[in-house]
Formats: C-alpha cells, structure tokens, sequence
C-alpha cells in the first residue's frame, strides 16, 4: 500500500518491510490498515520526491551555476549596451564645448580648383 507495487494480498514489499523495521511496534498493538484502493488513490495525488545522490546533487548544482553564469553574462552585455547608449545620447544634448562659436570646414578640391 505504501509504494504501490503489486505482490501477492496480505504481504508487504522489502522495501516497505525495511521501513516499518525502523519503527517497531509493542507486540498486541491494534494498528489500522487503510484499504488498498484508498492508499493507491493518495499514492497518486501525492507523490514524494526521490532521494538524490551526493553525484546527482552536485550535477544538478552545477548545471544551476552553469546557467546562472550566463544568464549574468547575458545581464553584463545588455547592461554595457544601455549604458553605451545613454552616454551617446547624454554627449548629443551637450553641444559644442564652452567657447567654441564655430565649426571647422575643410575646403573641398572642386572649390580650390575653381
């Protein structure tokens, strides 16, 4: 009733034999047995997480540190990009620097040859 694999009636699996062997009971204790199909329906609305491994934990932390590392690298480059673009924009609404009334003209060759 507890893992829901099918074995013969009235008899437990070992591994849930293995589980109610941590915790005994006094011999002539009244222990009520839920009804298999009751069991089976909670079995399935709740399901318990499996137990990882120490290699699976530390695959799956690194996997985390993987994407978060570019997902930080990816947040760098749109940051240096906005910041890029609000300092073209800042220097476009200063102008010419404090003095300067004029701007510098080349003379083209057309009107040197003229």
């Amino acid at each position: 009733m507890k893992c829901g694999r099918e074995i013969p009636s009235g008899s437990f699996c070992d591994e849930c034999l293995a589980g109610m062997e941590k915790y005994p009971i006094k011999p002539n204790t009244v222990v009520q047995i839920p009804n298999r199909q009751e069991a089976i329906q909670s079995k399935k609305t709740v399901r318990r997480r499996k137990e990882l491994t120490e290699k699976e934990k530390l695959i799956r932390y690194e996997r985390r540190v993987w994407i978060l590392t570019w997902i930080n690298g990816i947040l760098a480059i749109l940051l240096a990009g906005a910041l890029v673009l609000c300092l073209m924009e800042y220097r476009k609404t200063l102008g010419p620097p404090t003095g300067q009334n004029y701007t510098a003209v080349t003379p083209s060759t057309q009107a040197a040859g003229e």
